[in-house]
């Protein structure tokens, strides 16, 4: 952190945004220190003007990719803060927050959940949960609606959403807009992530031991661990409301909304739970299973375009070939590093390009992209198609959109309140989601408890770049299935 009347050569380049917020008076001493750097180029993180008072951040967080920026950069630092903190009174600010702004949005906790490999490895897997403060809009502050229990959600829907997962994939961050719209509107969100694409390098290497041609079915087993326990957790907490409440009489209702393969494993996973025999932890998994009611299937996609290598090689030769020469460090995997990393590589798997949103959703990709994560399992994988949904439940054959369309239907006929199909309209390619929906509408009779709906964009995950007509679609789903 930067501290009042310390020299520019005694002062580190990366700051604490929690300490600027704490102290204002330390962000005016940064900038003049800034100010007065010599003329070369410095590391500091890009400076980020926030809402709430007193919050000059010129770092991101602790793990911020560092970029590099000129002394007129810095001026230009020097000149927002100046701007930011003019007519504020430091002694009634010497101790604010940055969570001190009033607010009736939605809070992110962050919540952890035992996850057991298939080495019998345990791990916390950190996810998130959106949702109003108990008090509404009469709540103070940020601050104190995290500090107060969750109640149960208004509306009576705790939504788990599933993000997708490819090369250039942003996480939880890319649910995480969806969730705020949909939790202010009374929902419960519960927003998970892949394990190898987290933020956690821990969860991330719990992979490594995991041979690529059992990823499959690693990741089916993963989806039914953690819908398992968030149902089991739903109904644990009802159970404690009071006798009397209406919270208490209330039955959890759950609803999965996944996203491009996300969604087809979630049908698999609901399934693998279903048909799971064998004594006490057979009857567990039905009655977890029997509170999920409703599924929506954001753009599903089940199928990746191989090339290079990974179209000319079996694929998990490739993987393992590929995957390791990532973490090598010979002269020839350095320039395989190199393109694999560089912008060239991004550019082309980089979903969004064009869009309108596209600066700030290629920032936080570009950040992710360079988590530490096991490249066989994860890079290699996804590009030899690794990852796709196999044909059948075994995780044998190759999956086609009528085997597809069997799934849903048969989904849906499980679920109380039946499918929703979103595929996005656009682009000049049918995608699979659009083959799926015109698979599903040409059956003699329809599909029972299925429907499918468009929305306008050109962007494979509509949910990023069209949040809010993906929300208006799921928050009337939801509404009707309220009602009846």
């Amino acid at each position: 952190a930067f501290w009042p009347g310390a020299g520019p050569q005694s002062i580190p380049c990366c700051c604490s945004a929690r300490s600027l917020g704490l102290f204002p008076a330390m962000a005016q001493s940064a900038a003049a220190a800034l100010q007065a750097m010599p003329r070369r180029a410095w590391l500091v993180t890009q400076a980020s003007i926030r809402r709430a008072p007193c919050s000059l951040q010129i770092a991101a967080s602790s793990n911020s990719r560092l970029s590099t920026l000129s002394r007129g950069s810095c001026r230009g630092v020097h000149r927002h803060a100046r701007a930011h903190l003019c007519g504020l009174s430091v002694s009634r600010r010497a101790f604010a927050t940055e969570t001190d702004a009033p607010t009736t949005d939605a809070t992110f906790r962050y919540r952890r959940l035992n996850w057991v490999t298939s080495c019998g490895e345990s791990y916390d897997y950190e996810y998130l949960v959106a949702q109003q403060p108990a008090g509404g809009a009469t709540a103070r502050n940020a601050r104190s609606a995290i500090e107060e229990e969750l109640p149960r959600p208004v509306s009576g829907w705790s939504i788990v959403l599933l993000p997708s997962v490819s090369l250039i994939c942003s996480g939880k961050e890319e649910m995480r807009p969806l969730a705020a719209m949909l939790s202010q509107r009374g929902h419960r969100c519960y927003i998970l992530e892949w394990p190898g694409w987290t933020a956690d390098s821990q969860v991330n290497f719990s992979l490594v031991r995991c041979k690529v041609e059992e990823l499959y079915a690693e990741y089916v087993d993963f989806w039914c661990q953690l819908l398992q326990q968030i149902a089991e957790a739903e109904v644990a907490e009802t159970a404690k409301a009071d006798g009397s409440s209406a919270a208490a009489l209330a039955r959890p209702r759950l609803c999965i909304v996944g996203a491009s393969q996300s969604s087809i494993y979630a049908l698999r996973a609901l399934q693998a739970l279903r048909a799971w025999k064998g004594g006490a932890d057979a009857a567990r998994s039905a009655a977890a299973v029997a509170h999920f009611e409703s599924m929506v299937m954001v753009a599903p996609s089940w199928r990746t375009k191989r090339s290079g290598l990974f179209s000319l090689l079996p694929p998990p030769r490739v993987s393992r070939w590929f995957g390791l020469t990532l973490h090598s460090e010979t002269r020839m995997a350095r320039w395989v590093q190199s393109f694999h990393f560089g912008a060239m590589r991004f550019r082309a798997h980089f979903v969004h390009r064009g869009a309108n949103d596209g600066g700030r959703l290629k920032a936080v990709a570009s950040w992710l992209f360079q988590r530490p994560r096991p490249f066989v399992q994860t890079d290699a994988a996804v590009l030899g198609g690794l990852l796709d949904p196999a044909g059948t439940s075994e995780g044998t054959g190759e999956l086609s959109t009528g085997a597809v369309a069997d799934e849903v239907a048969q989904a849906a006929s499980a679920l109380k309140h039946g499918v929703l199909v979103i595929a996005p309209q656009g682009g000049s390619r049918q995608s699979p989601a659009q083959e799926l929906t015109a698979a599903l509408r040409s059956r003699a009779g329809g599909c029972k408890g299925v429907e499918c709906n468009t929305v306008e964009s050109d962007s494979p995950l509509p949910h990023e770049v069209s949040i809010s007509n993906v929300y208006f679609l799921v928050e009337q789903w939801l509404g009707r299935k309220r009602d009846s």
